[in-house]
C-alpha cells in the first residue's frame, strides 16, 4: 500500500464533501447528466452519479460548479468491487515517528492541511485535502506516499457494504 493501493477512481461517481445547496445541486445534476444524492450516514456528503466515462473528467466537472468552497473527490473502488466514498483526509504511516516539526513541514511541502496525530500508533498521522485543491485525490496520495520518509498513504473512506446471501 506504499502509494496508490488497490483502489481505482469509480468512472460514475463522485463523492462532494461539505454543505451542498438545492441550487448547486441542481447545477451538479444538469452538467453532469447526473443525480446528486446525500451520502446515507455522513452528514455535508453527496454522491454524484453519473453515466460510466472518464473519472477525471467527471472530477473535473463537478469541481468547476463547487469551486473552492467544497472539496470533492473521486469514489474508489476495491479489489472486491466494493464502492469507497474518501472523506477528504488522506492517512499517511510513517517510516519512524515524526517531529511535530516534520509533520509540519511535510503537510506544507505537499500542500495538504495540518496534519493530526494518531493517538494509537505514533508513526501515523492524517492529512486533510483543502477545498481549494483542484488535484485528483489518487494522484495526491501517490505523491504523498512516494516521499522517503513514508512507509504507506491511503485515501480515508468511508464503506457501504452490500449484504449477500
Amino acid at each position: 500500500m506504499k502509494g496508490a493501493d488497490s483502489r481505482l477512481p469509480a468512472k460514475d461517481a463522485v463523492v462532494v464533501i461539505g454543505p451542498l445547496s438545492d441550487a448547486a445541486r441542481s447545477d451538479i445534476a444538469r452538467a453532469a447528466q447526473a443525480e446528486v444524492v446525500p451520502l446515507p450516514g455522513a452528514d455535508d456528503a453527496f454522491v454524484v452519479k453519473a453515466k460510466p466515462g472518464n473519472p477525471r473528467a467527471l472530477f473535473q466537472k463537478v469541481n468547476e460548479i463547487v469551486g473552492d468552497k467544497l472539496l470533492v473527490a473521486p469514489v474508489l473502488v476495491d479489489k472486491d468491487g466494493e464502492r469507497l466514498f474518501p472523506t477528504g483526509d488522506i492517512q499517511v504511516r510513517f517510516k519512524t515517528p515524526p517531529t511535530d516539526q516534520e509533520l509540519a513541514d511535510f503537510a506544507k511541502r505537499l500542500q495538504v492541511g495540518a496534519p493530526k496525530r494518531n493517538k494509537w500508533s505514533p508513526q501515523q498521522a492524517a492529512f486533510a485535502v483543502r477545498s481549494d485543491d483542484a488535484r485528483f485525490l489518487p494522484e495526491i496520495t501517490e505523491q504523498m506516499g512516494a516521499q522517503s520518509s513514508v512507509q504507506a498513504a491511503w485515501a480515508d473512506v468511508r464503506a457501504q457494504f452490500r449484504r449477500t446471501g
